[in-house]
């Protein structure tokens, strides 16, 4: 996969940032983004592992649009055509329809939805002039089960799973594929922030809401970001060169739902 660049959302930390570490292993320039100084310490961190890499660190908030006009400017100052493109802006808060105000609303139309729209503007047309592109998105177990409790997260993560559907129908002719991925239970920072939430609302300790939902799991443990990060460098290979437009839950078995 050398000669390949790839953009990863929110690759500070988590999930994003396991993704970022398996495409450097396969010889991937990258860049990785944040909103936080976090995105700094991972960029040395990465370095430090892998130092004949190329890897590159813009700072982005995926609920400013003018922060994802800076992120494309800047790329394109670096004169870097990313053809691989991880659309991973992290969740909404949760909440109910009662919890949420339509500011709430707003703001995570842009960065749910629009940023992603405004990403693939920008280097889409590259990729269809190549005849070459990977474009993953990584959404939510809560896209394909809604819960009542996290009602932005399924709501904008299916619409943005409807409009990539359907946008790889149409440039699958072009080389450039697009898959969903849906992780359930990932030890992330925002993971391990919900289930504080949930344990002090029951009265229970962190460490016992985490093994309870352990439990819930048919294969009985939390992933970590690794666990999860593989099915994605696999898509971004060319190896998955006729996987497109799919939805695949990375969850353990949670999801009941046959196809």
């Amino acid at each position: 996969m050398t000669k390949k660049v790839a953009l990863i959302g929110g690759s500070s930390a988590g999930i994003g940032k396991a993704i970022a570490l398996g495409l450097i292993e396969k010889g991937v320039e990258v860049i990785i983004t944040g909103r936080t100084a976090r995105l700094n310490g991972t960029k040395e961190e990465l370095q430090k592992l892998f130092p004949s890499a190329k890897i590159h660190a813009i700072n982005t908030d995926y609920s400013s649009a003018d922060s994802i006009q800076n992120l494309i400017q800047t790329i394109n100052a670096l004169s870097l055509q990313p053809n691989i493109l991880v659309l991973n802006s992290g969740g909404p808060n949760p909440g109910t329809f009662e919890d949420i105000s339509l500011e709430d609303w707003d703001i995570n139309y842009q960065q749910q939805f629009k940023s992603s729209m405004m990403l693939m503007k920008a280097f889409v047309p590259a990729m269809q002039k190549s005849n070459w592109g990977r474009i993953i998105n990584i959404s939510s177990t809560i896209a394909i089960e809604p819960t009542p409790g996290m009602i932005l997260s399924a709501s904008f993560r299916a619409m943005l799973i409807n409009a990539l559907k359907s946008t790889a129908l149409q440039i699958a002719k072009d080389g450039i594929t697009i898959n969903t991925l849906c992780p359930g239970a990932v030890m992330t920072d925002r993971l391990i922030s919900l289930f504080q939430k949930q344990a002090d609302s029951t009265g229970k300790t962190l460490d016992e809401t985490i093994k309870n939902v352990g439990t819930t799991i048919p294969i009985q443990r939390i992933a970590s970001p690794k666990d999860f990060a593989h099915l994605a460098i696999f898509l971004a290979s060319e190896e998955a060169n006729y996987i497109t437009g799919t939805v695949i839950p990375v969850d353990g078995g949670l999801v009941k739902k046959s196809f």
